[in-house]
């Protein structure tokens, strides 16, 4: 691995052993995750350190073996393909600092049966989600203002959807060849209780 300037890249599969062994030592000095760091690696379980402030483009993206991922509070923003095809992530602990989920930041993630999208949210971005086809339940908190086109495109085990604001921004494209019975409930603050969007 190298570790230019806070930025760390180009994992091996030697480096592994010392992330596992030694974790303290792997992050020493890493401030940002870089472009493609752990792309193609057999890593099966990461927890990024506090102190770690940037995840970059697909910084995991093609880690089959990932089952788990945790997300520190240091880092606001899940890269655009951060994590793209870990078929075998079930598991994401997401901080309440984090702000954006940009474009295909999970996407084809085809074994993560649920996620927990914090309330400090604002902004889900294009195919964030596309192709989780696991994924049954979805709660978008108040604070997210912007749903992008087909952040949910093809989960087609999704059957309830609970968007917690009125005033979220949704593509009219974001739940794209979701299955024909899922539900989409959007809060009425008139009578505190969802609606159900046809």
């Amino acid at each position: 691995m190298k570790i230019e300037n806070g930025v760390l890249t180009d994992v091996k599969r030697e480096d592994l052993e010392l992330l596992q062994n030694q974790p303290e030592k792997f992050w020493e000095n890493v401030k940002v995750i870089g472009p493609y760091a752990f792309k193609d690696s057999r890593v099966t379980s990461v927890a990024i350190p506090e102190g770690v402030e940037k995840l970059d483009e697909r910084a995991f993206s093609d880690c089959k073996f990932l089952e788990a991922i945790a997300i520190p509070r240091s880092i606001d923003r899940i890269s655009p393909n951060a994590f793209r095809w870990c078929w075998s992530l079930t598991k994401v602990l997401m901080p309440e600092s984090v702000r954006y989920i940009d474009d295909f930041a999970f996407a084809s993630c085809e074994k993560l049966e649920k996620i927990y999208i914090p309330d400090g949210v604002e902004v889900i971005g294009r195919s964030a989600f596309e192709h989780c086809h696991l994924l049954e339940k979805i709660v978008l908190p108040e604070g997210v203002k912007a749903l992008g086109a087909r952040a949910f495109n093809h989960c087609g085990r999704l059957k309830e959807v609970f968007v917690l604001a009125q005033d979220t921004k949704i593509d009219e494209k974001a739940f794209e060849g979701m299955n024909a019975g899922t539900k989409i409930y959007i809060r009425d603050e008139k009578q505190d209780e969802g609606q159900e969007l046809e």
